[in-house]
Formats: C-alpha cells, structure tokens, sequence
C-alpha cells in the first residue's frame, strides 16, 4: 500500500494464531520493513482472538505508514485488547471497543494499561472508545453479529458513504449491523 488509501470494512477475523507454524495470527499485518505505506482506514471490523494469550489487534515493528485511522471496530482479546510494539508511527483510534478476558487491556511500546481509561491517558486515543464484553449472537458457534441487547449496538460515529443507513441512534460496533427481528440467516 505505497499510495493508499486502503480501506478494509466490515470484515471478521477471529480463531487467531489457528496456522500450524511458529508465527501468531494478528488480525491486521502492516509492519514489513518496506518503504511507507499510504493512508490506511479500519472501518466496522470484528476482531475475536479466541485462542489464549492473543491481542485483539496487534502493530508490529518494523513498518512504517501515514496514517492508520480506526472506527467502529471491536477488537477482543484473550491476551491483550490492543498492542503496540510500534509506537513511533502515527495513529488515529476512536470509537471502538477494546475488551479482553486477560489481566490487562493494552500494551503500548513496554507500557502496561489496565484499563480504558488508563489507556486513554497514556496514548490519547480511543476518547469515545468503550471496553465491554461484545455480546455476540453465538460467538462459539460463529455467528458474531450482535445479540439483542448488546452493549455494541448504538455506540458507533457515523461515516458518510460507509454506515449509511444504520438501524438506530447511531452504528453499531463491529461487522454487523443489528436490526430489530433479523437473525443471522434472514
């Protein structure tokens, strides 16, 4: 992504580091030791680790890039929410979701937050962000669009050209839409 942008919406990672090699599975890979990248956007993902010990999201160094722009995303963890071995790359997160069932919500560059509000005052992001559990439909089953009553319903920042149309007050977090009297196979 030399030029960029890149937008990658509404997609569904989860089952990370499920390969058979020595690598752990990251939701997103943008280091690479090549020349920057463009402009990136992250827009209504749904990032479910499942396995033990991985982050929800994960920057790894080296890499290096304009911009990468994230909302409306939930990114869940069994280690941490979110990590960043990268911090000297600029980043712009707001509006999401970063939950883990580990100890602790973030790392960022050897820095250890415990909480959202933690996290907020050590990096400046996530300001609208919330840390909840998703309430997934049947996550174990793999249907993750969102149950009636999910705290993720509502909470997103509208994006003309991308959640037009939403159901609500506002978007909802994550891949999927929820509608009142729609399952997951209507």
């Amino acid at each position: 992504i030399y030029e960029g942008p890149i937008y990658a919406i509404r997609n569904e990672i989860y089952n990370l580091d499920a390969g058979n090699n020595n690598y752990s599975g990251m939701s997103f890979k943008f280091n690479s030791g090549y020349s920057q990248s463009g402009r990136m956007y992250l827009f209504h993902n749904t990032v479910d680790a499942v396995r033990p010990n991985n982050p929800g999201f994960a920057l790894r160094s080296p890499g290096t890039w304009q911009m990468i722009v994230a909302r409306n995303n939930i990114w869940a963890g069994t280690g941490y929410a979110i990590e960043n071995a990268n911090t000297s790359q600029p980043l712009d997160f707001d509006y999401d979701n970063l939950y883990t069932s580990g100890a602790e919500l973030a790392w960022w560059g050897g820095a250890h937050y415990a909480t959202l509000a933690a996290f907020r005052s050590g990096t400046g992001l996530e300001a609208h962000g919330v840390s909840l559990p998703a309430g997934f439909t049947d996550a174990a089953g793999g249907d993750y669009s969102l149950a009636a009553g999910s705290d993720m319903i509502d909470k997103g920042l509208a994006i003309p050209g991308v959640n037009d149309g939403f159901a609500g007050a506002a978007p909802d977090l994550g891949a999927h839409e929820f509608t009142p009297g729609l399952t997951a196979s209507a």
